[in-house]
């Protein structure tokens, strides 16, 4: 995955959640601790692909 990728997914992600969020299919507390998961996700793959750059320099 490309971090163009990465960005995108997590975007899709985060306004998922928030569409659930103002539909009331989850509450704000969810959607706190999903969105914190989500920008672990993102963080996990940015460091995975600053590491792999730094191996191929």
């Amino acid at each position: 995955m490309n971090r163009q990728q990465i960005e995108d997914k997590t975007s899709e992600w985060l306004a998922a959640l928030r569409d659930m969020k103002e539909n009331g299919v989850i509450s704000s507390v969810q959607y706190d601790a999903q969105q914190r998961n989500v920008k672990a996700w993102w963080y996990d793959r940015k460091t995975e692909l600053e590491e792999g750059a730094d191996k191929h320099d």
